[in-house]
């Protein structure tokens, strides 16, 4: 699910707004490229005909420098990306469900997605008490809900909502 995170991401910074399906964000991670500029602020005299001075005028100044391919900056040599629509170990090969849309946050149009899987198959091969039990518990240090999902439809947030320790890095 970070996968799919990090892609849409990349899809949202190139877009403007989110894929609502896997075919379209793996064809961008596989053709897309990310612009690199560099950005500076500057500053010069322009002759004012109003105040009949020369006056300080402020401006920035964007270079781009070149690009690089999403695949190279997010998968490096790993072809990942083209499976992560596959909820792993999955009994039945389940796939993650996935949806991209814009909603209205006071006046803004924001872009959002959502990718998420019911706990059922994920843990199809515990008890259905058990099951029972992770799905009604509600804990800061538990995935809370009924399922496992990243992103939101009715809120601007990229967030996943397991617990944020999952998200370390590893060095």
């Amino acid at each position: 699910m970070k996968d799919i995170r990090d892609a849409e991401e990349a899809y949202k910074t190139v877009n403007g707004k989110y894929a609502g399906n896997f075919e379209s964000l793996i064809q961008f991670i596989d053709t897309g490229s990310y612009t690199i500029t560099t950005q500076k602020d500057s500053s010069f005299m322009r002759f004012d005909r109003a105040y009949g001075i020369d006056m300080q005028q402020d401006t920035v100044i964007i270079d781009t420098l070149g690009t690089v391919k999403v695949k190279d900056s997010l998968f490096k040599n790993s072809d990942r990306y083209k499976t992560m629509m596959n909820v792993p170990y999955a009994q039945n090969n389940e796939k993650f469900e996935l949806k991209a849309d814009i909603i209205d946050k006071s006046g803004y149009k924001a872009p959002v997605f959502e990718a998420k899987v019911k706990k059922d198959v994920v843990l199809y091969d515990q008890p259905k008490d058990l099951v029972d039990r992770e799905k009604a518990h509600q804990s800061v240090e538990e995935v809370n809900g009924d399922e496992i999902k990243v992103g939101s439809l009715t809120d601007v947030s990229t967030n996943g909502n397991w617990p944020p320790i999952y998200d370390r890095k590893d060095n």
